[in-house]
């Protein structure tokens, strides 16, 4: 970690004395980077003991997707108590950009059209029919096909179950998609088809978002069935009003409930005007004038993860947890605002940019989260690691941290520990705690120093 004791001696010696935001103070500089490989070990600063446990399941519970405060107190991690509130919500920080980016739109609904006219009859429900062969043994296009033959069944038998609420409703299919080559062959191009490649039995075909009665290769996508369940049995925009005044307009109750530690039952007994308000929550449908609301829930992970096995040259798996019109809901904003992954000969490389870098006591957090992140990711998808990359904003040393900084100086860096991860776990979502073992860590003893809030 002598690049880490590099950076402290830059900051001190050439750093610009700047205010802040926390009206601490800093000495500061813009731009500086550190490259770590992580087959000579992992990048744990030596120079001070590190606490490991909070770095992981800090870790995890941005994977999960999590906001609330609370989860991580009960793992006995604090890092986060100076900007929880009372309920232990944080507002929309890292793992809702992760996992739950949300995008509501209002669709105007289609016109209802008619059905053509049934093609001559073939193989499948009497309008269908399939010229790949290999559609029955290739495990992709089985799949493919279980989903082309339910979609005509349910619209054009009448002996199924599903036909009443399908065919028997004029719901139809596309004269193009009667051909399961056709089928096949716009299938991974309709949105989220990626994900659909990757996780092929998290996500259903979908005609219900742009309010058709037709599925066609013009008006479906991939949804989860969570996506689908939001959009079609409870498909309506709430305005939620926070007891400290934030308004926001959300479709996923259960996400807005998980994230503030509220009931959902005793928000919808609101909605109904059974209650006035719930915790001090105060929500009301939105009239959408004829409109029909919809919901994606974007999750980067996956899509990354997508990316990393089928488009590894790819230049765009990014995750980004900078979306500027959640902003002002955060309680902190992000500070680990981006980072890319890199597929090169068989390793995967990941570079994080950091706008805001408190040296003394965030940064050696932030170099081993992503750097044990990167090690995951390399796992679940079958690559070596290869480098993190971090890279600095406006990187600083805060005034009433130069002290403990000299101090640190006066060290000399150690080697760097091995981390142990289970090998059985192939699902990046299917990680715990007690999967990560760090070996041969002999760090200096501890550095105490007050955080800037």
């Amino acid at each position: 970690m002598r690049q880490y004791q590099a950076l402290l001696r830059q900051i001190l010696d050439t750093g610009t004395v700047k205010t802040d935001r926390t009206g601490t103070g800093t000495v500061s500089i813009f731009g500086p980077q550190m490259r770590f490989n992580l087959a000579e070990g992992f990048p744990l600063v030596t120079t001070k003991k590190v606490h490991l446990k909070s770095i992981i399941h800090e870790l995890l519970w941005f994977l999960r997707g999590d906001t609330n405060n609370d989860l991580l107190e009960k793992e006995g991690v604090k890092i986060w108590r100076e900007w929880a509130r009372e309920d232990g919500s944080l507002g929309p920080v890292y793992g809702k950009q992760w996992r739950r980016w949300e995008q509501v739109e209002l669709v105007a609904p289609r016109r209802f059209e008619a059905p053509p006219a049934p093609l001559q009859a073939g193989l499948i429900a009497g309008v269908g029919t399939n010229s790949l062969a290999e559609s029955r043994h290739t495990p992709a296009l089985a799949q493919l096909y279980a989903t082309w033959n339910e979609m005509l069944h349910r619209c054009y038998d009448a002996s199924k179950k599903s036909y009443a609420e399908y065919g028997a409703r004029g719901v139809f299919v596309d004269a193009r998609w009667h051909e399961f080559a056709a089928f096949a062959s716009d299938a991974y191009k309709l949105p989220n088809g990626l994900l659909k490649q990757a996780f092929p039995g998290d996500y259903e075909l979908d005609k219900d978002y742009y309010a058709t009665n037709k599925y066609g290769p013009d008006t479906c996508l991939w949804l989860t069935r969570k996506e689908q369940n939001i959009n079609t049995r409870r498909g309506r925009a709430v305005k939620a009003t926070a007891p400290w005044g934030d308004v926001v307009v959300v479709m996923d109750v259960a996400g807005l409930c998980q994230d503030h530690d509220l009931d959902e039952s005793t928000v919808y007994k609101c909605l109904r005007g059974d209650r006035a308000a719930h915790k001090g929550w105060r929500f009301e449908v939105v009239e959408t004038n004829g409109l029909v609301p919809r919901l994606r829930l974007h999750d980067q992970i996956r899509q990354a993860i997508a990316e990393i096995r089928l488009r590894p040259d790819s230049r765009r798996i990014i995750v980004s947890a900078w979306n500027v019109a959640d902003l002002p809901r955060m309680r902190l904003q992000p500070c680990h605002a981006l980072f890319q992954f890199y597929v090169a000969d068989g390793r995967l490389s990941c570079q994080l940019y950091q706008r805001s870098a408190d040296v003394f006591l965030g940064v050696p957090f932030n170099i081993a989260s992503y750097a044990l992140l990167t090690l995951m990711v390399a796992q679940v998808v079958g690559l070596q690691p290869g480098e993190f990359i971090w890279t600095g904003g406006d990187t600083h040393l805060y005034s009433n941290h130069l002290e403990q900084a000299e101090l640190q100086l006066t060290r000399e860096p150690r080697p760097l520990p091995q981390m142990r991860i289970n090998p059985e776990v192939t699902d990046i979502f299917g990680f715990r705690y007690e999967d990560f073992e760090l070996v041969n860590y002999d760090p200096w003893p501890t550095i105490k120093a007050p955080v800037a809030v």
